[in-house]
């Protein structure tokens, strides 16, 4: 959310900490065209992302969450950091969460390992198949075909 504004006063970066340890940065760099009734592009995006179809864990598995998927169209938001300039219309694929070990700051980077094998099997379980989150996850590939190479679920 962070690569989003909170406000359309926000400057090209800012810093906030996490508890009272973990500088975090913001690089604002994303934006919506017509958001005019003061709802600012972080919230338009937590109420986008909050529509998306997810991948729950059906039991406990280590250091695995629910995993949600989906994309938005948004522009991009000048920055001079990255020179990056503004009204470029972007395609954002996301898939987020699914882990409770977050970025990994104090943690055992082994749990990764076992994080990303509970991950895999959860989007392999057969009855995942026709799950609306997985569909959306595979429609960010390129697939094969005989003239080449097109792209599923509409990306």
């Amino acid at each position: 959310l962070r690569l989003f504004g909170r406000s359309s006063k926000d400057g090209t970066y800012s810093e906030i900490k996490l508890g009272t340890q973990i500088p975090q940065v913001s690089f604002p760099i994303f934006d919506f065209e017509g958001l005019d009734d003061g709802t600012s592009a972080q919230d338009h995006v937590k109420a986008l992302t909050d529509k998306f179809p997810t991948i729950d864990p059906d039991r406990k598995m280590k250091y695995v969450e629910s995993i949600t998927v989906g994309t938005i169209q948004c522009i991009t938001r000048a920055n001079p950091w990255f020179g990056i300039p503004s009204g470029i219309r972007v395609t954002l694929h996301l898939v987020l969460g699914g882990t409770t070990l977050g970025v990994g700051a104090f943690e055992n980077l082994d749990h990764y390992a076992v994080c990303v094998q509970n991950i895999v099997s959860l989007i392999t379980q057969p009855e995942q198949a026709n799950s609306p989150a997985l569909e959306a996850l595979r429609g960010f590939f390129p697939v094969p075909t005989a003239q080449g190479v097109s792209r599923r679920g509409g990306c």
